[in-house]
């Protein structure tokens, strides 16, 4: 995979959307790609408009595209909250340049390394994100071919370090996935393990 990202979903948000450039498209996720691939040349937003297979990208978060339209915002930054078809999600992983090493020991994982393209946030912060609230996760990766995948799940959390930041969900939310199978699954329940670390035995 050439970027990846994983995002833990936090509320919902009504957007209002824009006049655009227009491109075709089967679905938000595919126009969302079309966005990120052209964020450099510009692109902030993208709406997918069902009836006609089209995509709207426009060159501001603030764009006022046409009602009942799905829309995706990009950030500003990798490190602040995206917006994804009315959701706002806040990014805990994000991997595209491939530079740097995810190797990593016990307490980087703990505290979060990285710079603004490529991160982990740490496991305390994504604790204290989802540990008393579970969340809605949202993996994306997009491969050399640019061919996007995305799995979701409800009901994420990370408990504390007295579990080693145990992680789990409710359920593989299939209808907003286009995956075949939950890629998750062999990780539910199971405690978290670095280099330095196995906690798998």
């Amino acid at each position: 995979m050439s970027r990846f990202l994983l995002a833990v979903g936090f509320s919902l948000c009504l957007l209002t959307v824009v006049s655009a450039e227009t491109a075709s498209g089967g679905s938000l996720t595919e126009c969302a790609l079309k966005c990120k691939l052209q964020f450099l040349k510009g692109c902030s937003a993208a709406a997918f408009v069902s009836g006609t297979q089209k995509c709207l990208l426009a060159d501001t978060t603030n764009a006022d595209f046409p009602g009942g339209v799905a829309v995706r915002k990009q950030a500003a930054s990798t490190q602040d909250p995206v917006q994804i078809e009315g959701r706002t999600f806040k990014i805990i992983q994000h991997r595209s340049k491939g530079v740097l090493s995810f190797g990593r020991g016990w307490t980087e994982y703990e505290d979060g390394f990285g710079d603004e393209t490529d991160f982990w946030i740490g496991l305390r912060k994504i604790h204290q994100l989802t540990g008393s609230s579970p969340k809605l996760l949202r993996v994306e990766a997009v491969t050399w071919s640019d061919e996007l995948y995305v799995c979701e799940y409800s009901g994420f959390t990370v408990a504390d370090a007295s579990t080693n930041y145990t992680m789990t969900y409710t359920s593989y939310l299939s209808s907003s996935s286009n995956t075949t199978s939950d890629s998750l699954a062999d990780n539910k329940g199971r405690q978290f393990s670095t280099i330095d670390r196995d906690n798998d035995q």
